[in-house]
């Protein structure tokens, strides 16, 4: 299975907000020795649009990536949540919610791949890539006093095999003024490489999922959230510091 990069309004449902690949892998014991088979591919989702809720926080040029890599101020990205949907394979989806791909000496049976889908960085607000339906017709971008915006207006980048001269008026009212533009920056047949010849996280195991206790051994809701009275007490410190250097 191939794929090819494309304008939000080309993209399939399940890949119109993706970074990765997740490709699951499921031990075929039928065979000596067991070894390994592919039983499906899905796309990452997000729980939310981090592009959209980073440009929410209208902080003059505040970009999400920064050339130099000083991106210390966004702390609100300082961790990246992400879902692979289980492939609707068979009993497959069944098998990880209950647990039953983990055998009873604790040796899981189900694996999946994280894939990267590599592309290039955008850096400033005006670089971002929002239609309509995903911020509303009226955004206002902040002053761009670092230029990074200026991408969009004077970049010539290959399209199908020409070289296209993007002008910010020839834009369509789908994307905003000096917003990414899609189709320019990636043409319309720029197909990823495959999985065996991309960088990619291997074989990570599906564990068990979290059990509920509440019920085993006849006890109630009550009995269960009934206050111990514990021997040791805990201390947490934090620390913090003002500014940090990185050796090397």
């Amino acid at each position: 299975q191939r794929y090819r990069l494309a304008p939000h309004e080309e993209a399939d449902a399940d890949g119109m907000f993706t970074r990765f690949i997740c490709r699951f892998k499921a031990m075929d014991y039928s065979k000596s020795p067991p070894e390994l088979i592919t039983v499906g591919e899905t796309l990452s989702t997000y729980p939310y649009n981090y592009e959209f809720v980073n440009y929410r926080k209208d902080v003059g040029d505040l970009s999400m990536l920064t050339p130099k890599g000083k991106d210390n101020a966004m702390f609100w990205q300082a961790q990246q949540r992400f879902d692979c949907p289980v492939p609707d394979n068979g009993d497959l989806r069944s098998m990880i919610a209950s647990g039953e791909g983990v055998l009873s000496d604790g040796t899981p049976s189900v694996y999946v791949d994280f894939v990267p889908i590599r592309t290039a960085p955008r850096y400033g607000k005006q670089m971002s890539y929002f239609t309509p339906d995903m911020a509303g017709e009226m955004i206002r971008f902040p002053q761009d006093s670092l230029g990074w915006g200026d991408l969009m207006k004077s970049n010539i980048v290959p399209a199908n095999g020409k070289v296209v001269n993007n002008i910010s008026d020839d834009h369509p009212p789908r994307l905003m003024k000096n917003g990414f533009d899609a189709r320019l920056f990636w043409g319309d047949s720029h197909v990823i490489p495959r999985i065996e010849a991309s960088g990619r996280w291997e074989n990570l195991p599906v564990c068990q999922p979290p059990t509920n206790n509440v019920g085993k051994d006849d006890k109630t809701l009550t009995e269960v959230n009934k206050p111990v009275e514990k021997k040791h007490k805990l201390a947490a410190c934090l620390w913090a510091s003002a500014s940090f250097k990185t050796r090397g």
